[in-house]
Order: C-alpha cells, then structure tokens, then sequence
C-alpha cells in the first residue's frame, strides 16, 4: 500500500514523472508532498515549481498564476514566484493587480537601490498603464527617498512637473536632476531647463542668470545661454555684465 504521506516515495515517483514527462502526474505528486512539507518557505518553493510546470509543459496560464498566488501567500518575499506572476499579469494587461505585487516585491527586498527600481517601475505602471499621474509621482518621490540620484524618477519626475504646470517644483527637480546627472551633457540640459522654468514660468531673471552662468562655467561655447544672458542683462540694465557677454559671444 503506497504511503502519500512518505516524502521519500513521493520525490522518486516526481523524479520518474519529471523524467517521461507525465506532467500532470507529477503535479499530483507535488500536491501530495505540499500537504507534508512543514515549513512556508519550502510550500512557497514547491509551489513556485508547480507553476512552472503549468506555465510551459502544460501551458495552463490559469493554473500558474493560481500556483504563484499560492506560494506568496505562504511567503510574501518569495521573489521567483512574485517575478513569475508580475510576467503573466503583465501579458494579461493586468494592471491594478500587477502595481500591487511590484509594490510588494519592493517590501521584499532588502537594497535601497533595488527598493528604488522597484518603487519607479510602480511610478511607470501608474503613469502610463492607469493614468494616475498623482500616484505615479509618488511613487517617483518614494523611490528618489531611497536613492535621490536615481536618474529615470528624476528625469520621469520632471516629466510629470512639466505636464502639471508646477514651476517652482519642476525648477527644483531640475536642480536636482542635474545635481545627479552623470556626464557633461545631461547636466547641462537639466541647467538649461531649470533656467529657461525660472526665466520663463517664474519671471525669476536674476534666479536664472545664475543658472546661465553656471552652464557656462561648465561650457563658454553655450550659445543659448550667451543668448539668454544678453536678454536678461540688458534687461535689467546690467550693461558691464552685458559687455562680458558680448565679449564672450566674440569668442564662440
């Protein structure tokens, strides 16, 4: 008489199942073994490996999803399992369930830098799948918590600010931006736009002849910015800065 309950049986019949691949019998053997197995962490395992089983061998997408909801329920920080279901809600459009399990996935994992990517595909999935630009901005801001010189929030922060119409916020997302950015050119095109919110939006000229003179601290062949402080020294009267610009625009 066959004992269900005897794991070493079980894992012989799963490893002659596995090896003339009768699927469906082998599932049968997992069920079985899952009602023995004492701890969490080991029915979270099995049940990651039922799913797979589902998902390619039998190619039942129903059943692996079933599987993968199983074994986070047993354990929550189960990462295959909690990728493996984000994976078939993303090719089933399943947007609302699939923020929350990324958003678990961020609670499972222990490096603020892997917290942040997390935090931002959240921001990502809200902006562009469900339209909520207020959720996706905070989702950005949670992630820049985490790591404020994660360039994507930064750069999808800004993109949202600038949607919003919220200039003082955007000229210090700017700020920040390209405080963060690596490299000469990214830095200063973030400059570049925190000057042109100050000038433009926020009638701040003195505020964004600043910001010019630091783009061209950095590079004195910016000719935007020789452009723009032409307009804004003249414009305040500040006509020995003025010549100075005049004298570098000679240069360029």
């Amino acid at each position: 008489e066959r004992d269900d309950c005897h794991i070493p049986t079980q894992r012989s019949l799963a490893r002659m199942y596995n090896a003339l691949g009768r699927w469906d019998e082998l599932i049968d053997v997992y069920k079985l073994e899952l009602k023995v197995l004492p701890k969490p962490q080991a029915k979270a395992a099995l049940l990651y490996r039922m799913g797979q089983l589902c998902e390619g061998a039998l190619a039942n997408e129903v059943e692996a999803i079933n599987n993968y909801r199983k074994a986070i329920q047993f354990d929550g920080t189960h990462l295959p399992s909690l990728r493996a279901l984000q994976n078939l809600l993303t090719r089933r459009a399943d947007w609302q369930e699939l923020v929350r399990l990324v958003q678990r996935e961020g609670g499972a994992l222990e490096a603020p830098e892997a917290q942040a990517r997390a935090k931002y595909r959240v921001g990502e999935i809200y902006e562009s799948r469900l339209g909520a630009a207020d959720l996706a901005l905070a989702a950005y801001d949670e992630a820049l918590t985490l790591n404020p010189k994660f360039v994507p929030a930064l750069e999808a922060r800004t993109r949202l600010l600038e949607l919003s119409s919220d200039h003082e916020k955007l000229a210090s997302e700017l700020a920040r931006e390209a405080e963060a950015a690596k490299g000469l050119r990214p830095t200063l095109d973030a400059l570049l736009g925190r000057a042109q919110v100050l000038l433009d939006d926020m009638k701040s000229p003195g505020q964004a002849a600043q910001v010019y003179e630091s783009v061209l601290e950095r590079d004195n062949d910016q000719i935007g910015a020789l452009l723009a402080l032409e307009q804004i020294y003249a414009g305040l009267g500040k006509f020995q800065d003025l010549a100075r610009i005049y004298a570098l625009q000679a240069e360029v």
